[in-house]
């Protein structure tokens, strides 16, 4: 885990690592996660080498807007 930051549950990304929450739920343009899938700065780059695609970009974007929901504990996705 690299920073300290989790990603692979709704607790990791809330609480993050070194620098704080990675998303902030509803919030675009204070989520670093969003920040950094966008390519804004180069340092803090994620992908670090090449840009996702746009749909997935897209993707991550609608799902910060949703609150960004765990679909694990979600309602639609149990029995």
């Amino acid at each position: 885990i690299e920073g300290g930051l989790s990603l692979d549950n709704k607790a990791g990304w809330e609480t993050g690592g070194e620098n704080g929450p990675a998303v902030k739920p509803r919030d675009l343009t204070n989520s670093p996660l969003i920040q950094a899938i966008r390519h804004h700065d180069s340092d803090s780059a994620m992908p670090p080498k090449k840009k996702l695609p746009p749909i997935e970009i897209a993707l991550l974007e609608t799902w910060v807007l949703l609150g960004a929901p765990d679909p694990r504990t979600s309602a639609a996705h149990k029995p």
